[in-house]
């Protein structure tokens, strides 16, 4: 009797298992019939859905690219991805920290500089003041590629100075003029400009002028170990803030941690964090008004869709397919919906940023090109966007459908 009812229980068990693989079937077949059926629905839907999606593509990979550009612009010019300073202005014997450095994977290259602001004697009884940059010429250029930013020569011997292109202009002096700097110890300097600086941030090309290292060392009576500071450029500036740890620890255990430290651009350039956070808070605020037109767009239409259609959904009530199956037919329409406009949606904007191409923006005093970065994760966050809105938006529509009385419907329509 027992084995009777066990085997019962079996045909019983894969008679279900059937019915609801052949409901399965069903309501895919039904969501794939009722899309190829009202094609005007379909392309209505799908070119709405299309025309977020470009819109999220063109917006994501844009904001990218300005981020992009603001951090390749700023960082390692005015803006370094990692500074180690000293309390006191200047770090002794430096070569401790910069042997270190080189044993970083993830440290690309270094320089050191020495700093000061010094007067510039205009010749007419009037000074300006200007930032003096002490520079070591091999490591800046693997630093930053030093000579591209430089018109004239990028060599600084003991009688050369470099211009910034704008205090040039201020001052009214080229290449081939002398520039006179008067140091703390009131003597006044002559030096020759070979070339002219033209980095294309304002803070740098309006206010400098770059001597060889040593020199400045020997006129500020410091010695070959000491600089103002180091500063560092690392493979990745997003992940910056282990590598100051490891050299903080490092300085922790040469005992250099008292009066030296490492700050990451994050710290030194609050304004520029600042500038990336609006971008990024722009794009949210984009995002979620589209995501509420385009909602209201699918749910208007779906609701006129799903009236028209209530004498079908209730036949299919009255032939045995419950509430859930109703739900989920209409779930997976929105679902299909999502796919194809996605697939419309991204090619029109990826055709639409390669029309564009790169495009200049000017913040503040600043030019930056902004050039589109495609990544898998745009397109990612695009897929599962889309689909979300649909899919949501399609769902107001299904609990409708899904809770008609297939006897009222029947009867009156």
């Amino acid at each position: 009797m027992f084995l009777i009812r066990v085997t019962l229980y079996r045909r019983l068990i894969n008679k279900a298992r059937c019915f609801r693989e052949l409901l399965n079937t069903t309501v895919l077949f039904l969501a794939w019939r009722f899309i190829s059926r009202r094609k005007r629905v379909t392309i209505v839907i799908a070119f709405i859905i299309a025309g977020a999606c470009s819109i999220y593509v063109f917006s994501d990979c844009f904001v990218k690219g300005l981020t992009k550009s603001i951090l390749t612009h700023t960082l390692g010019l005015s803006i370094p991805y990692i500074q180690i300073e000293g309390s006191n202005g200047y770090i002794i014997d430096y070569t401790v920290i910069t042997d270190y450095l080189s044993s970083l994977d993830e440290v690309l290259s270094y320089s050191v500089r020495v700093y000061s602001y010094e007067f510039i004697d205009l010749g007419n009884g009037s000074y300006l003041v200007a930032n003096i940059w002490g520079v070591d010429r091999v490591l800046e250029e693997d630093y930053i590629g030093f000579s591209k930013y430089v018109s004239g020569s990028s060599s600084l011997g003991n009688d050369s100075v470099i211009v910034g292109i704008d205090f040039a202009k201020k001052i009214g002096v080229g290449v081939g003029d002398r520039v006179y700097i008067v140091f703390p110890n009131g003597a006044t300097y002559s030096y020759r400009v070979v070339g002219l600086l033209n980095t294309g941030v304002s803070s740098i090309d309006e206010a400098s002028i770059i001597l060889g290292i040593s020199v400045l060392r020997n006129v500020l009576g410091l010695n070959e170990s000491m600089c103002s500071v180091i500063v560092v450029k690392t493979v990745d500036p997003e992940s910056v803030d282990k590598t100051v740890s490891s050299i903080n620890n490092f300085l922790r255990e040469k005992g250099f941690y008292d009066r030296v430290r490492a700050r990451s651009w994050k710290e030194l350039g609050k304004n520029l964090l600042d500038l990336i956070e609006v971008d990024k808070k722009f794009m949210f605020i984009l995002v979620s008004v589209i995501a509420v037109l385009i909602g209201l767009g699918i749910v208007n239409v779906m609701v006129l869709v799903v009236e028209s259609m209530k004498r079908q959904i209730g036949v299919l009530k009255a032939i045995g397919m419950g509430s859930h199956n109703i739900f989920l037919l209409f779930i997976v329409i929105g679902f299909i919906y999502g796919v194809i406009g996605y697939a419309i949606g991204s090619v029109i904007g990826l055709l639409t940023l390669e029309t564009t191409g790169s495009i200049p923006v000017r913040i503040g005093s600043e030019l930056y090109t902004i050039t589109p970065v495609y990544t898998v994760t745009t397109f990612t966050n695009a897929f599962t966007y889309i689909t979300a809105i649909s899919v949501i938006s399609c769902s107001v529509s299904a609990y409708r459908a899904s809770i008609y009385k297939p006897v009222e419907v029947m009867r009156f329509g």
